[in-house]
């Protein structure tokens, strides 16, 4: 399904009139055609407007609008939609008026959030003008993210990542106490961050459930700066009807349907600068900025590849069998020297998984593997694990580990792991993850790897 982006949000919310203030006042939004007295359109960009909230005896999420390029791209979702089963409703004319599209075709995910699929978002290009002069990055990357209640996440993330074409970016484990309702017989409750374009994520799939219907949602702006920037005293003067001055250092992380709601324990959010040494000038100028060549810069003397593999080959490193059992009990597995510890309180270790890996996604879902470290004699095991395809196990030993992973026998160690994070990378994805269990031979040498060559160590 060609999905492209997030491209309009629309709630619905018994505190109209906050929202006014905190959209236009606060943020920088400026009203758009079709506002009245019960609705706000708020534009960021040249589109006609991003975020439409309504007036009403409800607090919820009246639809998350999602881009495809054209009308056929349009008939293709609805089709792949109702072959799935998905109840499929195509707007009429006053609904795409309204909306202010071309096409449009409504649906729900397997939790009831409502969804939007349009093409042809009217534009807008008078000058926007915002009243402290920040710019928002939308573009192809669309609106921002958006972060959903699903309470059935495996539901969810089948039929946004197989349905849908989205894919799956990024995953965070929440505290217990982040995640109230969730399902009593999960272990742990999961986050997973999707998107369908270039933005790290435009969706977050958050795993219990919410009566409004929506977490939070997520605009970008340029610079750091604009992020802090807001109604200072000099927006005082201009405006004195306007909210009262906001410090530098209270800068909003993202926006939330219900101003003042709890933020999920655990998140990640910008960091604050705190009291520096004195003549580096005022607050919000360059501190916390980084120094050095801008990466506009650095991309155009881009490393070469074969240099870069050739250089960073001279390290010699040890080679490990990452494998976990699937959802259906069969075993997964791939080849990584990229392993290392991390921490040794909590015991944690990590290690980089290239983003094309097909037995990644597999061993992700069920969030426990062994990292199997290679002894000498297990070159062939290495090589049947370093290629693709669906029979690396042919003739491997194996059994399963106390919490459920795949030992390789006559591996040098053992290390059963429980995932902690998963970060995007480059071409990589940055894995991090609780040791529960150690296991290792007494004797016998590791299986290295140098200058793209296997290699055996003179130990002891």
């Amino acid at each position: 399904m060609d999905i492209r982006a997030l491209g309009y949000l629309r709630v619905e919310t018994t505190r109209f009139e906050e929202w006014r203030t905190y959209a236009l006042d606060l943020l920088g939004m400026v009203a758009a055609t079709g506002t009245d007295d019960d609705t706000l359109c708020l534009r960021m960009d040249d589109r006609a407007h991003r975020i439409a909230v309504v007036r009403s005896t409800t607090d919820r999420l009246q639809a998350a609008g999602w881009e495809v390029a054209n009308a056929a791209a349009l008939a293709e979702a609805a089709r792949e939609l109702e072959a799935a089963g998905v109840t499929v409703k195509h707007a009429d004319d006053a609904l795409l008026a309204e909306r202010r599209v071309q096409g449009l075709i409504q649906c729900a995910d397997p939790c009831g959030n409502p969804l939007e699929l349009f093409w042809g978002q009217a534009q807008d290009h008078t000058p926007l003008g915002t009243p402290y002069g920040n710019r928002f990055v939308t573009g192809d990357l669309g609106l921002g993210h958006v972060v959903l209640p699903v309470p059935d996440i495996e539901a969810a993330l089948d039929f946004y990542e197989n349905l849908l074409g989205f894919q799956l970016r990024d995953s965070m484990r929440l505290p217990p106490e982040g995640v109230p309702t969730a399902a009593e017989q999960r272990e742990f409750p999961w986050m997973h961050f999707l998107s369908p374009n270039r933005r790290h994520h435009s969706l977050g799939l958050y795993p219990g459930a919410l009566p409004p219907g929506i977490v939070h949602f997520m605009v970008e702006l340029e610079t750091l700066d604009d992020v802090g920037r807001g109604p200072g005293p000099h927006a005082r003067r201009r405006h004195p009807h306007r909210l009262h001055p906001r410090p530098a250092h209270q800068r909003p992380d993202g926006l939330l349907l219900r101003p003042g709601a709890r933020r999920l324990p655990g998140r990640v959010r910008l960091g604050r600068p705190g009291r520096g040494p004195g003549g580096l000038g005022g607050q919000g100028d360059h501190r916390r900025q980084l120094l050095g060549t801008p990466m506009e810069r650095l991309s155009e003397r881009a490393v070469d590849a074969a240099g870069f593999r050739d250089v960073l080959g001279r390290f010699a490193t040890g080679i490990t069998i990452v494998a976990g059992l699937g959802a259906d009990g069969r075993p997964a597995g791939f080849a990584c020297q990229s392993f290392a510890s991390l921490s040794l309180d909590p015991p944690l270790v990590m290690l980089a998984v290239g983003r094309a890996s097909t037995s990644w996604p597999v061993i992700e879902r069920t969030g426990r593997f062994c990292v199997n470290i290679l002894a000498e004699h297990q070159r062939e095991t290495c090589a049947a694990f370093g290629r693709s395809g669906p029979d690396k196990f042919a003739g491997v030993p194996w059994s399963t580990g106390e919490h459920g992973t795949v030992r390789i026998e006559g591996a040098l160690a053992f290390v059963e792991c429980e995932l902690e994070a998963v970060y995007e990378a480059g071409d990589h994805h940055l894995v991090t993850a609780r040791v529960l269990a150690l296991d290792a031979r007494e004797d016998g040498r590791p299986l290295l790897y140098f200058r793209s060559r296997y290699a055996v160590g003179a130990f002891r």
